[in-house]
Protein backbone atom coordinates (compact mmCIF):
# COMPACT_ATOMS: atom_id res chain seq x y z
CA UNK A 1 0.00 0.00 0.00
CA UNK A 2 1.38 3.39 -0.82
CA UNK A 3 1.17 6.61 1.10
CA UNK A 4 -1.27 9.24 -0.17
CA UNK A 5 0.05 11.64 -2.76
CA UNK A 6 0.62 15.35 -2.33
CA UNK A 7 -2.84 16.06 -3.74
CA UNK A 8 -4.67 14.13 -1.02
CA UNK A 9 -7.34 16.12 0.78
CA UNK A 10 -6.83 16.96 4.41
CA UNK A 11 -9.71 16.67 6.87
CA UNK A 12 -11.35 19.94 7.78
CA UNK A 13 -10.81 21.21 11.29
CA UNK A 14 -13.28 22.77 13.71
CA UNK A 15 -10.66 25.13 15.13
CA UNK A 16 -6.89 25.47 15.33
CA UNK A 17 -6.49 23.22 18.38
CA UNK A 18 -8.89 20.34 17.81
CA UNK A 19 -9.50 18.02 14.90
CA UNK A 20 -13.03 16.96 13.96
CA UNK A 21 -12.83 13.91 16.23
CA UNK A 22 -11.62 15.86 19.28
CA UNK A 23 -7.91 15.01 19.28
CA UNK A 24 -5.13 17.58 19.55
CA UNK A 25 -3.64 18.81 16.29
CA UNK A 26 -0.68 20.66 17.77
CA UNK A 27 1.71 17.74 17.81
CA UNK A 28 5.45 17.82 17.51
CA UNK A 29 6.80 16.52 14.19
CA UNK A 30 7.93 13.35 16.00
CA UNK A 31 4.43 12.78 17.42
CA UNK A 32 2.80 13.35 14.03
CA UNK A 33 5.27 10.94 12.42
CA UNK A 34 4.50 8.27 15.03
CA UNK A 35 0.76 8.63 14.39
CA UNK A 36 1.32 8.26 10.64
CA UNK A 37 3.36 5.10 11.22
CA UNK A 38 0.53 3.58 13.25
CA UNK A 39 -2.04 4.57 10.61
CA UNK A 40 0.12 3.03 7.89
CA UNK A 41 0.32 -0.21 9.88
CA UNK A 42 -3.45 -0.24 10.38
CA UNK A 43 -4.03 0.46 6.67
CA UNK A 44 -1.66 -2.36 5.72
CA UNK A 45 -3.39 -4.80 8.10
CA UNK A 46 -6.82 -3.87 6.72
CA UNK A 47 -5.56 -4.27 3.13
CA UNK A 48 -4.01 -7.66 3.86
CA UNK A 49 -7.19 -8.83 5.57
CA UNK A 50 -9.82 -7.30 3.29
CA UNK A 51 -8.04 -6.14 0.12
CA UNK A 52 -9.88 -8.36 -2.35
CA UNK A 53 -13.24 -7.53 -0.77
CA UNK A 54 -12.41 -3.82 -0.85
CA UNK A 55 -11.48 -4.07 -4.54
CA UNK A 56 -14.77 -5.82 -5.35
CA UNK A 57 -16.72 -3.15 -3.50
CA UNK A 58 -14.84 -0.34 -5.26
CA UNK A 59 -15.50 -1.95 -8.66
CA UNK A 60 -19.18 -2.27 -7.75
CA UNK A 61 -19.30 1.40 -6.68
CA UNK A 62 -17.73 2.56 -9.96
CA UNK A 63 -19.70 0.30 -12.29
CA UNK A 64 -21.79 2.06 -14.94
CA UNK A 65 -25.42 1.18 -14.33
CA UNK A 66 -27.11 3.38 -16.94
CA UNK A 67 -27.09 3.21 -20.70
CA UNK A 68 -24.80 5.61 -22.52
CA UNK A 69 -27.42 5.97 -25.28
CA UNK A 70 -30.08 8.60 -24.61
CA UNK A 71 -33.51 7.04 -24.12
CA UNK A 72 -35.09 9.25 -26.80
CA UNK A 73 -32.67 8.03 -29.50
CA UNK A 74 -33.94 5.20 -31.69
CA UNK A 75 -31.98 2.92 -34.02
CA UNK A 76 -33.33 4.85 -37.03
CA UNK A 77 -31.87 8.11 -35.69
CA UNK A 78 -28.26 6.89 -35.77
CA UNK A 79 -26.59 8.15 -38.98
CA UNK A 80 -24.00 5.35 -39.16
Amino acid sequence: MSRRGAGARRPTQIDQGTARFGRPTKWTPAQASAVLEVLDEIREWIWLSYGSQIQRELRRDHAVTTSSVPSNLGDGDVPF
